[in-house]
């Protein structure tokens, strides 16, 4: 911003990096619960926090070079845009918080105002700022400046382009306009349609699949840009959703990834699919990575006097029976699991990054890397956010320069205006006309509903791949406004973004 300013009771909470890590070894040893996990390899901690009572050496080496890289970015950033050293803005994190007195006289915003004071010196009226006026609004004459919140900005543009979709509608404008798809995978990443009773963001297979399709089938669409959001998920999910990915190039078509907040461990096998990738510095990449097994719940039951009976044909039918230690032959049949993931997983890389397996390796055994070490590793192809993205497909799409086709959410959600106008013309919606869903999912093998809500709890935010809820916080700054991105998920997506 060219200009930061903050109330007289305001408060900078420039505090640092702080990434604390939970470890419940010794709380599940008490209750009766014996992790059985194998992982591949040293440096893929998500299962650490279950399985060890502290950081073992590669975890906490690799939790420190992640958490120096993206204070790094934090401090360099704000020196470069405040006009300061970075030993300087050093010196404000040690002495935060910093209330505005002393943030002002740190350099580190422009003034102490309120928000009626910053308008009134703007030449703006207050009550302007809660104005939700029409487009025309955005036109007036400088003299009487107007202002709108982000939600009513929105609005505006939306309400300005449905003036025109009507006609658009009727004349097949819309239709034969080039275009570059945007397909958004976001949230843990499940197989089949996703938990439809989940308010947690989801990537499904299904779903995801359906609208790469409606984006690769419409001859109006160029290239694509997947914006991945993810901090993982199933692997086989993963890899259905990267088949989408090849199966769209093979047509001819560029497919660039946008990494997020988060493109870890699936998310970063989704990218593999991709002719490019374009990563924030911040990103949390990978880990690549893999681990297998589950938690072994027979001295909880015992103790609970809960007894477990069972009928199994065949040698490991009850492979993943949490009342049952894995015995030596499920073990094997474990590390081998595991094992396959992981070397699949580098293979792809190997091919996608045209690196030998030995390179990638070196680079991974379950590390996680920012969007900046990524890029120095050849991970990444490009840093930047979500116009850097668009920008790349047009190009490798042969478009113009000057002729860059606008960037289209798939699949689209019509406005009022445009459902009168299929109604009308008899046309029918851009991107999914109609999608049904067939078939089951059963995710990855989990041994009850009661395993997976406990490892989703448990792991959530103190792995590799899911990294403090701060740390994302920090990876976004100066990037993308959280609220515009969450406006994007919900189909209200603003075209008017900068990297």
């Amino acid at each position: 911003f060219d200009k930061v300013f903050m109330q007289p009771s305001g408060m900078i909470g420039l505090l640092g990096v702080h990434n604390p890590t939970f470890f419940y070894k010794k709380l599940l040893a008490k209750i009766g619960i014996e992790p059985e996990f194998f992982k591949y390899f040293e440096y893929k901690n998500a299962p650490n926090s279950l399985t060890e009572e502290g950081y073992t050496d590669a975890h906490r080496q690799q939790s420190q070079k992640l958490a120096d890289s993206i204070f790094e970015q934090l401090v360099g950033t704000i020196a470069t845009l405040r006009s300061k050293t970075t030993a300087h803005i050093r010196e404000c994190v040690d002495a935060a918080p910093l209330n505005a007195a002393s943030a002002l006289s740190a350099g580190l915003i422009d003034g102490v105002l309120y928000t009626d004071q910053v308008l009134t010196m703007a030449g703006v009226s207050s009550a302007a700022s809660t104005s939700t006026t029409q487009p025309a609004a955005l036109q007036q004459q400088a003299i009487t400046p107007n202002i709108l919140n982000m939600r009513a900005y929105i609005k505006a543009t939306q309400d300005k382009k449905d003036e025109s979709s009507i006609a658009d509608g009727l004349s097949g404008r819309a239709k034969l306009e080039p275009k570059i798809a945007l397909v958004f995978a976001c949230g843990n990443i499940m197989r089949g349609p996703g938990d439809a009773n989940s308010t947690d963001p989801q990537a499904a297979s299904d779903t995801v699949a359906a609208a790469m399709r409606a984006a690769y089938t419409d001859p109006s669409v160029k290239g694509i840009v997947v914006r991945v959001d993810s901090r993982g998920g199933s692997a086989v999910a993963s890899d259905s959703i990267r088949r989408e990915l090849e199966k769209a190039r093979s047509l001819g078509l560029p497919v660039v990834v946008s990494m997020g907040a988060y493109a870890a461990s699936g998310g970063y096998y989704i990218a593999t699919g991709a002719d490019r990738i374009v990563a924030q510095p911040g990103t949390i990449t990978g880990s690549i990575g893999a681990f297998f097994g589950k938690l072994n719940m027979q001295k909880l039951f015992s103790n609970l006097g809960v007894d477990v009976d069972e009928i199994a044909i065949g040698k490991d039918a009850n492979f993943m029976n949490p009342a049952l230690p894995l015995s030596a032959s499920q073990r094997t049949k474990a590390e081998k699991t595991g094992r396959q993931v992981y070397d699949d997983f580098v293979a792809l890389v190997a091919d996608a990054r045209k690196l030998s397996p030995q390179e990638v390796d070196a680079l991974a055994r379950g590390r996680v890397w920012t969007g900046a070490q990524a890029h120095s590793l050849k991970l990444v192809d490009v840093l930047g956010g979500l116009k850097t993205a668009h920008l790349l497909a047009a190009k490798l799409s042969g478009a113009e320069d000057d002729k860059v086709p606008r960037l289209v959410e798939y699949p689209k959600a019509l406005s009022l205006a445009e459902k009168f106008a299929m109604i009308l013309g008899g046309r029918q919606k851009e991107g999914l006309a109609n999608v049904t869903y067939h078939g089951i999912s059963d995710d990855d093998v989990n041994s009850s509903s009661f395993v997976a809500s406990f490892l989703s709890h448990i792991l959530l935010g103190s792995g590799s791949s899911d990294v403090m809820a701060a740390w994302t916080e920090i990876g976004k700054m100066g990037v993308e406004m959280r609220r515009v991105r969450q406006l994007s998920q919900s189909h209200a997506v603003s075209l008017h973004y900068d990297d």
